[in-house]
């Protein structure tokens, strides 16, 4: 019995070793905005090509995306912009993260022509009203660019113990 005990917990840890992923590093296209609810003006940086950054060999997912984050708020926070959201988008192809940048740009853009619906009864009269000031909150985001002589990012090398 304990041999069949010790035998199941050797494979159990077996199985286990390669669960581990490995970090890959490889170049990678990537971007970031950063807004703030505060106020209309959003920040996106130009596509930018990051030749080693390191990624994990299992998910392909980008190691330590929320460290390049942090520098894009760490820039616009010693430009005097405070207390901004901020997040990098990324893809393998330039292509892919044109297209990326292209969606989200076309999002902030287009913000005042959308129409909002109102899904509650009341009558027409205040619900057209209601409308009216949503579409006036509604209005288009200041999109300031920033290109890659103002902000780049650095690539970010992950601890020695995680990098195998």
């Amino acid at each position: 019995m304990r041999f069949l005990r010790y035998t199941l917990l050797l494979l159990s840890a077996l199985c286990l070793l390669p669960a581990a992923a490995k970090k890959e590093m490889k170049t990678t296209y990537m971007f970031g905005f950063a807004a703030s609810f505060n106020d209309s003006t959003v920040y996106v940086t130009d596509i930018q090509k990051v030749d080693s950054a390191f990624f994990d060999s299992k998910t392909n997912f980008l190691v330590s995306r929320d460290n390049y984050s942090y520098q894009l708020r760490d820039y616009l926070a010693e430009q005097g912009y405070k207390n901004r959201t901020c997040f990098v988008t990324y893809a393998n192809s330039k292509e892919k993260a044109e297209k990326k940048f292209n969606k989200l740009v076309n999002k902030y853009s287009r913000a005042g022509k959308k129409k909002t619906s109102v899904h509650f009864f009341q009558s027409k009269k205040k619900k057209n009203a209601e409308l009216n000031t949503m579409n006036d909150e509604l209005r288009r985001f200041d999109i300031k660019y920033l290109n890659e002589t103002e902000f780049a990012f650095k690539p970010i090398i992950p601890f020695e113990d995680d990098a195998q």
